[in-house]
């Protein structure tokens, strides 16, 4: 488990506040798979699920993935908040890759 705090200032007088989680777990579905899970509460609130598969004895794997986030986004002029976009989205998706060394990796995939 791993926990983080997120302050941002906007103006002298806005912020935002977030408490961010995320859970990963090692070899559930599998050897070398890697399931993930995050949450976000506080200003900009979100939730992710994704699932890192090996296909085969080879380099290559499948990452299925779900989440769902609200971002604000704020227009500022003169130090103040002048107006807020809120934007909510639900999202689905899958790449496929190839893992290129230990730390790097070459995907490509889909979003709905």
């Amino acid at each position: 488990m791993m926990l983080g705090i997120s302050l941002e200032n906007l103006t002298s007088n806005d912020f935002r506040a977030q408490l961010a989680a995320r859970y990963l777990a090692f070899d559930l579905l599998g050897s070398g798979s890697e399931t993930r899970i995050e949450g976000v509460i506080g200003s900009d609130p979100s939730f992710r699920f994704s699932l890192y598969r090996p296909l085969t004895r080879t380099r290559l794997f499948a990452r299925p993935y779900a989440a769902t986030e609200k971002n604000t986004i704020p227009f500022i002029q003169d130090d103040v908040v002048v107006a807020e976009y809120t934007q909510r989205r639900l999202l689905a998706g899958a790449d496929l890759g190839l893992n290129l060394s230990r730390v790097s990796e070459l995907t490509g995939g889909f979003r709905i």
